[in-house]
C-alpha cells in the first residue's frame, strides 16, 4: 500500500466522538408505574444485547436476596418495578433509564400546565383538553444515550436514524416528549403545544387512568379550600401552583374513629422511641424496647394496628441511618394526630414537637383516658390543615431546587416539620393505607 493510500484510507476511517443526549418524556401511569421499563426494552426488540435493573436501594431484603449473587453488583433483571435501569444495544449505544412517578413528578406535570397555559390556541376548547392531559403527568422518564457520533458519511446518518428511534421509544408506553421549554411532542411525535406553533391536533380526548379521575374530582369546597391556601402562601410570598390538584379530593378523604386514631398515634410513638434508643444503644437497645413496647401494648393496644416495616423495625436493630432518621422524624406525627383529636395544640412549623412532653403525655394516661378527652376535628378543619402543608410543601421544594427563579428567597419554615405533618395528615384522611403507602406516594 503506498502512502497516498495510506492518507486515504485514515482519511476515510473518521475517529468517532463519544457524546451523550438526553431524552425526557412524560405520562400519565397508574399505581404501580405501569411497567415502563419493560416496555422500553420491549420497544428496542432485537437491537438489545443486555437490559438490567441497577438500582441500588432495593427496600424488600426477599426481593434483594433472591437476584442477588455472591459476586452480584446489585444488578438484576428489569422487573414491573424497575425504576432505574440499563440497556446496551448491540452497535455500542448505551442507554441508561431513569423513572420518576413520585409525587413531585406528579408537581412537575402541574407545573407544566401553568408554563404552557398561555401557548396560542384559537380553540379554547381542544386548549383546555391539551392542557388537562399535561396537567395529570405523574410521572417522568429520562433516557440518556451514550454512542459513537460521526460527523459525516453513512454511519453519521445511521445515527441520527437511530436517535429519531429512541425517541419513538416514548409511543410504547405513551410517553409525551419535552424537547425544549417551547415544545412538547405526543408519543407519535407530532406537536402537542408549542409556544411557537400552537398545537399540530385538530381535536384530543385526554386519557386519565380511573383512579386518577377519582383521586382528582374536585368538589366545590375542594376548590374553596385550595383558594384559601394560596392566599396564605401569597401571604408568604412563596411560590405557588395556580393549577395543583388537592393532594385527594374530600369526596374521597375518609377519617377513622377515634380509637383507631389514638392507637396510630402511640404506635408511631413507640418507634420513635425505638430510634432513640437504637441511636443511643445500638444492639443493646432490644431490651429498653421491649419494655417500653409491653407498656404501650398494655396502656394502648398498639400491636394489632403496627405495620409489618414497623414490627420488623421494633424486633431487629438497624444502623442505616436513613431509615433511624426517617423513624425519628415521625415523632413530628403523633402530635398532629393528638391536634385532630383536640387534645394537643401544634407547634409553629419552625419549632419541633416537644419529644418528651409527648413521651411523657402518652405514658400518663391510657386509651380509654384519652378515648374519653378526645373529641375529634371537623373534617373541613383537618382537609384544610392537610391542603395548607401540601402546597407549603411544594413551596419548600421549588425553592430548594430552582433557587434563582425566587431571586434566592429562602424557606421560612421548617421543610422536614412540613413533611411529617402532612405525612400524618395525609394516613388521617386514607387510614386503609399503610404509612409506608401513604409516604411513598408523597416522596419527592
Amino acid at each position: 500500500m503506498g502512502i497516498f493510500d495510506f492518507f486515504k484510507k485514515n482519511k476515510e476511517e473518521e475517529i468517532p466522538l463519544r457524546i451523550a443526549k438526553d431524552f425526557h418524556f412524560h405520562s400519565v401511569v397508574g399505581k404501580n408505574g405501569d411497567g415502563i421499563a419493560r416496555k422500553i426494552v420491549e420497544y428496542f426488540g432485537d437491537k438489545v444485547e443486555e437490559a438490567v435493573d441497577t438500582h441500588k436501594n432495593f427496600v424488600d431484603e426477599d426481593v434483594l436476596s433472591y437476584f442477588e449473587g455472591e459476586d452480584s453488583e446489585k444488578e438484576f433483571p428489569i422487573q414491573e418495578w424497575t425504576r432505574i435501569f440499563r440497556i446496551k444495544l448491540k452497535d455500542g449505544t448505551e442507554i441508561n433509564g431513569e423513572i420518576d412517578d413520585s409525587e413531585m413528578a406528579a408537581k412537575y406535570g402541574a407545573g407544566l400546565a401553568e408554563h404552557f397555559s398561555d401557548v396560542n390556541i384559537k380553540d379554547e376548547n381542544l386548549k383546555q383538553m391539551l392542557l388537562t392531559q399535561i396537567a395529570f403527568f405523574n410521572c417522568r422518564t429520562k433516557l440518556t444515550a451514550t454512542f459513537d457520533f460521526y460527523k459525516s458519511g453513512k454511519k453519521k446518518n445511521e445515527k441520527i436514524k437511530l436517535l429519531d428511534f429512541i425517541l419513538g421509544a416514548g409511543k410504547s408506553f405513551d410517553g409525551y416528549s419535552l424537547f425544549s421549554a417551547e415544545t412538547l411532542y405526543s408519543p407519535d411525535k407530532k406537536v402537542f403545544v408549542s409556544k411557537k406553533i400552537g398545537t399540530e391536533f385538530k381535536e384530543f380526548t385526554p386519557f386519565i387512568p380511573k383512579e386518577l379521575i377519582d383521586n382528582f374530582e374536585m368538589t366545590d369546597e375542594d376548590n374553596a379550600r385550595m383558594a384559601r391556601s394560596i392566599e396564605k402562601i401569597k401571604a408568604d410570598e412563596l411560590p405557588y401552583l395556580e393549577n395543583m390538584h388537592t393532594s385527594i379530593s374530600e369526596a374521597r378523604a375518609v377519617i377513622p374513629d377515634k380509637e383507631l386514631i389514638i392507637k396510630r398515634a402511640a404506635a408511631i410513638q413507640m418507634t420513635g422511641i425505638a430510634s432513640e434508643l437504637y441511636n443511643e444503644m445500638q444492639e443493646n437497645a432490644k431490651e429498653k424496647i421491649k419494655e417500653f413496647l409491653e407498656i404501650f401494648e398494655k396502656q394502648y393496644g398498639i400491636k394489632e394496628v403496627l405495620t409489618n416495616e414497623e414490627k420488623n423495625y421494633l424486633e431487629k436493630y438497624t444502623d442505616d441511618v436513613r431509615i433511624n432518621s426517617e423513624y425519628n422524624w415521625r415523632y413530628e406525627c403523633p402530635p398532629v394526630l393528638l391536634w385532630a383529636l383536640s387534645l394537643q395544640e401544634l407547634t409553629d412549623l419552625s419549632t419541633i414537637c416537644n419529644v418528651k412532653g409527648t413521651i411523657e403525655y402518652f405514658m400518663e394516661n391510657d386509651l380509654e383516658t384519652l378515648m374519653n378527652k378526645a373529641e375529634l376535628r371537623s373534617k373541613d378543619e383537618i382537609m384544610d390543615m392537610l391542603d395548607y402543608l401540601y402546597r407549603l410543601n411544594w413551596s419548600a421544594v421549588e425553592l430548594r431546587i430552582r433557587p434563582e427563579n425566587h431571586n434566592n428567597k429562602k424557606f421560612p419554615y421548617d421543610e422536614s416539620i412540613i413533611h411529617f405533618r402532612r405525612l400524618a395528615l395525609e394516613w388521617l384522611v386514607q387510614p386503609e393505607k399503610s404509612i409506608e403507602d401513604v409516604e411513598a406516594e408523597m416522596h419527592t
